[in-house]
């Protein structure tokens, strides 16, 4: 069975999920999370502190996986699972979802869909019993045989990039003692936002780890490029992946979607053409927009556009009309009559809110 986390592409560059992070929000205990990835709590050790406002953490024995709970009401239990521990997790759900079909007592993968992958079908079920909160998709360049981090920090800085991104840093960091390069990083955007952009010298960033454990050093020069998407974002990325579009796809289409490297062959950059290298990089895959439903509006929103936007007018009436309010009484009853079905969710949301405030005091 396919597991989907992993792909290389024709132009040789490799392609993986490298975070996955979701809530279950109807449950507080650490078994609902065992029982969806497919473990039991003898796969896990507990660890003294939690994290994120959970009061506990478990952190799977194989690593790479922990499970937070004991947080405050509604928060329910949170799972990180890291790019060590992909595998490991996707070897486990498998396991979870062998059957023994026959008397014959061979064992076959179960799923709802003829060309599913062991990837999709877990992010399926955590749609199904939870919240995706980030996805972490990687593209990795082996050999470096596109862009180098100096070479791509002058592209940069020449200006011969379109981006979606509004900002970059640049970090590159030295050994004291040595002066050596032990770290180049840049990133695009804020890492505040939904989608956020990281290229790294990940040759540089492993050697750091090796060094450390006196391990041999890695000699081949590799980049990588890693998207980290969250809530309604890395939501919509899980969305293509559960519709069995192919995970290179996904990951190089997003990419494409929110930087180009391009020529200067003309004054406005989005018509300029693109880096020829740029091109071969992309593998011939097209850009894929990440589309997020429109954010329900509720009364809170209202009252801020209010604030914002009418109160000065409001203002200007009272003082014109010397105090008397009749105009505001005959605005809000002719209001009333007016009000839609989104006015009244809004107040029913509303009411729902305030009835449960009282019922926790």
């Amino acid at each position: 069975m396919n597991t989907g986390s992993n792909i290389t592409l024709a132009n040789g560059l490799v392609v993986s999920v490298d975070w996955i992070s979701f809530t279950l929000s109807d449950s507080d205990e650490p078994a609902s999370a065992f029982s969806l990835l497919g473990y039991s709590s003898n796969d896990f050790t507990s660890i003294d502190s939690g994290r994120f406002g959970y009061r506990a953490r478990l952190m799977s024995v194989s690593g790479g996986l922990d499970i937070l709970y004991d947080g405050n009401e509604g928060m329910g239990v949170h799972v990180d699972i890291s790019g060590s521990g992909i595998t490991d997790v996707l070897a486990h759900y498998l396991k979870k979802r062998l059957v023994i079909p026959t008397p014959f007592g061979s064992m076959t993968y179960e799923s709802d869909f003829d060309d599913s992958t062991i990837l999709s079908d877990l992010l399926h079920e955590i749609a199904l019993s939870g919240h995706l909160t980030r996805l972490d998709l990687a593209i990795d360049d082996h050999g470096a045989n596109f862009f180098t981090l100096p070479e791509l920090n002058n592209i940069l800085n020449d200006g011969r990039c379109s981006s979606r991104f509004r900002s970059y840093d640049s970090r590159v960091k030295h050994d004291l003692k040595t002066g050596d390069v032990i770290g180049y990083t840049l990133y695009l955007g804020s890492r505040k936002s939904e989608c956020f952009l990281r290229v790294y010298n990940k040759m540089l960033e492993q050697n750091e780890k090796l060094k450390n454990n006196k391990q041999p050093l890695l000699t081949e020069p590799w980049v990588r490029w890693e998207l980290e998407l969250k809530d309604e974002r890395a939501i919509s990325a899980a969305n293509l992946i559960i519709q069995r579009i192919e995970l290179g796809k996904v990951v190089v289409g997003i990419l494409g979607n929110y930087i180009r490297l391009i020529e200067n062959d003309n004054v406005r950059k989005s018509r300029c053409s693109n880096m020829e290298k740029w091109e071969k990089f992309l593998c011939g895959i097209s850009h894929l927009r990440l589309s997020c439903p429109s954010k329900l509006k509720e009364l809170d929103d209202c009252i801020q556009w209010l604030t914002k936007q009418v109160a000065p007018t409001m203002a200007a009436l009272m003082v014109a009309f010397e105090g008397d309010m009749n105009i505001f009484t005959d605005l809000l009853l002719n209001g009333r009559e007016r009000l839609n079905k989104n006015h009244k969710r809004m107040i029913l949301n509303h009411r729902m809110k305030l009835n449960q405030r009282e019922g926790v005091r």
